[in-house]
C-alpha cells in the first residue's frame, strides 16, 4: 500500500495473517535482508521505518523512493545505466563478503533441496506435468528437446556449480530494482529467497528471467496468448515462440559481459550458468504461477526445458 500520513509518503507492506506461517517469516526475512544490504552498503535500499503486526497482517513500512521507477520499465540508456551501477555496486559492496565451497558439492545440495522434491511433487500434479519432467524427449513449436529430467541431468556435466557463496539479493529482477533517471541512484527491493550467503549465480538467473526471457511480458499474459496446443499422446506443444528468445541482443551482451567480469569466467560459460540458473527458477516458480491457472505452470515448465536445453546444446532428433 501506497500510504499518506502527514504529508509524508511511505510504503506499507502486508502479509494477511491467512497466508500462513511460511509467507510471514519471508516478510520478517525480508526486513532482515533490508537491513543487511543496506549495513554492507549504506543507501542501498529504502529505509525501513516501521514494522509490526495489526488486525490485517504482519507488515513493514519502507520510504517511498519519489521519482524512481522500476528499471523494467524504462529505456534502454536508462536501463543501461541501472545495471551496471547495481552490478558495480553488488560486486565492491555484496558480493566481496565471500566463501570458498566446492562446486559439486554445493550443486548437490542445492537440487536435492530445491529442484529434485519440486519433480516430484509437480509430477503428480497432471499427467502433462509428468511428461514434461519425466519425458525422454518433448516436440516444442515443431523442435525437439530433452524432456526436464534428462537436460538436468545432462547439465550437470557442465561444472556449472559456484566456486564461492556470499549475501546476495535472492530476487535481482529488473522490478527490483528501483532507479533515479535524474539522480542515476538506485535502491533495492523485495529481497526474497536466499540463504545467509548463496551463489552469485542465483542473482545472475534472476538478472537472466527479465533481460533474457523476458519474464514481465508474458507474467500477466491470458493463457491463449501463451500455451496454444497441449498433446500428451504426441508429446507435442505449441506455445508463444516469441518468448523463448532474446528481447535485445545488446542488454543480453551487458548482462552476460557484467557477470562474465564478476564471476571471472568465459562469456560462453557465463551464458550457459545463466540459461541454467534462469530455468531452476522456473521449475521452482511454478506453484506461484498455478496461482493464475494451469497453463501458465504449464509454460513456466516449458519455459524450463527450452533454456536448460540452450545450456547443454539443443539436441535436434530429426
Amino acid at each position: 500500500y501506497l500510504i499518506l500520513n502527514n504529508e509524508k509518503k511511505f510504503v506499507r507492506k502486508v502479509v494477511p495473517h491467512s497466508s500462513g506461517e511460511k509467507h510471514i517469516q519471508t516478510l520478517k526475512r525480508q526486513i532482515h535482508d533490508l537491513g543487511r544490504l543496506s549495513f554492507l552498503c549504506p543507501g542501498l535500499c529504502p529505509q525501513v521505518l516501521a514494522r509490526g503486526e495489526d488486525s490485517l497482517g504482519c507488515f513493514y513500512d519502507m520510504e517511498y523512493m519519489e521519482g524512481y521507477k522500476e528499471l523494467d520499465q524504462l529505456g534502454w540508456e536508462d536501463k543501461r545505466s541501472g545495471i551496471i551501477k547495481t552490478l558495480q555496486i553488488m560486486n565492491d559492496k555484496v558480493y566481496t563478503l565471500c566463501k570458498e565451497v566446492d562446486p559439486q558439492d554445493w550443486m548437490s545440495e542445492f537440487l536435492n533441496l530445491k529442484i529434485y522434491p519440486k519433480f516430484d511433487s509437480f509430477s503428480k500434479v497432471s499427467d502433462v506435468f509428468s511428461l514434461i519432467i519425466n519425458g525422454d524427449t518433448l516436440c516444442i513449436n515443431g523442435k525437439k528437446y530433452f524432456g526436464l529430467k534428462r537436460a538436468l541431468q545432462a547439465s550437470l556435466e557442465l561444472d556449472l556449480g559456484p566456486r564461492i557463496i556470499c549475501p546476495v539479493h535472492g530476487d535481482l529482477t529488473l522490478e527490483n530494482i528501483l532507479y533515479d533517471p535524474n539522480t542515476r541512484d538506485i535502491k533495492l527491493i523485495d529481497m526474497d529467497g536466499s540463504r545467509l550467503f548463496d551463489a552469485r549465480e542465483l542473482d545472475l538467473g534472476k538478472m537472466s528471467q527479465s533481460i533474457i526471457a523476458q519474464y514481465s511480458s508474458w507474467k500477466d499474459a491470458p493463457a491463449k496468448e501463451i500455451v496454444f496446443k497441449v498433446d500428451v499422446g504426441k508429446s507435442d506443444f505449441e506455445i508463444n515462440p516469441s518468448f523463448s528468445l532474446p528481447s535485445s541482443n545488446k542488454s543480453v551482451k551487458l548482462l552476460l559481459d557484467k557477470w562474465s567480469d564478476i564471476l571471472d569466467q568465459p562469456f560462453d560459460l557465463v551464458e550457459k550458468k545463466s540459461y541454467f540458473y534462469m530455468s531452476t527458477y522456473f521449475i521452482r516458480f511454478v506453484p506461484f504461477r498455478l496461482q493464475k491457472n494451469l497453463d501458465h505452470g504449464i509454460f513456466a515448465l516449458l519455459m524450463a526445458v527450452i533454456w536448460l536445453n540452450k545450456a547443454v546444446g539443443e539436441k535436434d532428433e530429426d
